[in-house]
């Protein structure tokens, strides 16, 4: 009866003689997800994907369908410029994952992805106020080319000789300072090093990145 009753407001629904309901919502829900497919093949034949199916189905799609939007949007949006090339998927991003384990970093990892999503000046070149250099991202230069942060920046390298091993350094040292700020923001690390590395290594270089921009007067 149940079964009856779905598809006759179903065909309701079709016909716009009945617009009330859940019926509606389904309708909805399955067309945003490109699922409405599943819906035909059971008006027309009367099967259904069993439990396991529909569920790893559905799944499946609303990932891809939100993972498209999430990568559309951040094409589009200037505010996720730097954003998009730090992260790009249905999941807490690295540092929110950091905050969880290491709690006394909450403010600083807070900070740091705030920074990550403000939107960027690219068109303009500035004066650095400090080391006299010109520059049009306040971020890569304070991180990775002012002698005012040099100290900061020699600390930041002597803990990374820590992480792994002289060839992970080697690793870091031949990315472009472009990439390799991305990579100290939380970004895919392209080199084999565990859970716990990969780890320690986001923590001590988000951390000295957050000091190295407050003695910039970023933060």
């Amino acid at each position: 009866m149940t079964r009856e009753i779905f598809i006759k407001r179903i065909f309701d629904y079709k016909l716009c003689t009945f617009s009330r309901g859940f019926i509606p919502d389904i309708v909805n829900i399955l067309t945003k997800y490109n699922l409405n497919y599943v819906l035909g093949e059971f008006l027309k034949s009367g099967l259904f994907p069993n439990r396991c199916q529909w569920k790893r189905l559905v799944n499946d799609h609303v990932r891809n369908c939100e993972e498209f939007n999430l990568c559309e949007r951040m094409k589009t949006d200037k505010e996720f410029s730097r954003f998009g090339l730090l992260h790009n998927k249905i999941q807490p991003y690295s540092i929110w994952r950091l905050a969880l384990h290491f709690p006394q970093y909450s403010s600083c990892f807070k900070q740091i992805v705030k920074l990550c999503v403000e939107m960027r000046d690219d068109e303009n070149v500035f004066l650095c106020q400090y080391c006299g250099l010109i520059y049009n991202d306040v971020i890569l230069h304070s991180v990775l080319e002012c002698s005012h942060t040099e100290s900061l920046r020699d600390q930041l390298w002597c803990v990374l000789c820590t992480i792994k091993d002289v060839d992970f350094v080697c690793y870091l040292n031949t990315l472009s300072n472009y990439h390799l700020l991305h990579v100290l923001l939380g970004g895919i690390v392209n080199y084999d090093l565990s859970s716990y590395e990969l780890e320690d290594f986001r923590v001590n270089s988000i951390v000295i990145v957050f000091k190295i921009l407050q003695c910039s007067g970023i933060l």
